[in-house]
């Protein structure tokens, strides 16, 4: 469910009028006529960090599975969205929000050799 305020910002595709009626607005640039931007309504900050994301994947990790896609997109997303803190700022984020988690270990099947 989109919430009630969210505004959509898409190029000219037909296939986004579909899931413009879940917005509060939608507005689309002609990418065909060279508008890349139209008064607040820019495809240019999804387009970014489309970009960035495939840049990382391939620069980072060169293969990701389908079972942890969810896991590398959560990590690009946390990267992307705290870009603009120190290194610090970063960690202390991290540390507050691991407090009372804890990873555990489980040990893999044994297989018996025959």
């Amino acid at each position: 469910m989109v919430p009630a305020a969210t505004h959509l910002h898409t190029d000219g595709a037909r296939n986004y009028r579909l899931i413009a009626r879940d917005f509060a607005s939608h507005g689309a640039v002609n990418h065909d006529a060279r508008e890349w931007v139209r008064g607040d309504v820019t495809t240019n900050q999804a387009e970014a960090y489309f970009s960035q994301l495939k840049r990382s994947l391939d620069g980072t990790h060169h293969h990701v599975s389908r079972e942890h896609l969810p896991r590398y997109l959560a990590e690009f997303d946390f990267r992307y969205t705290t870009r603009r803190d120190s290194d610090t700022e970063r960690m202390e984020r991290i540390i507050r929000r691991v407090a009372g988690r804890r990873l555990t270990y489980r040990p893999a099947r044994s297989r018996s050799c025959r």
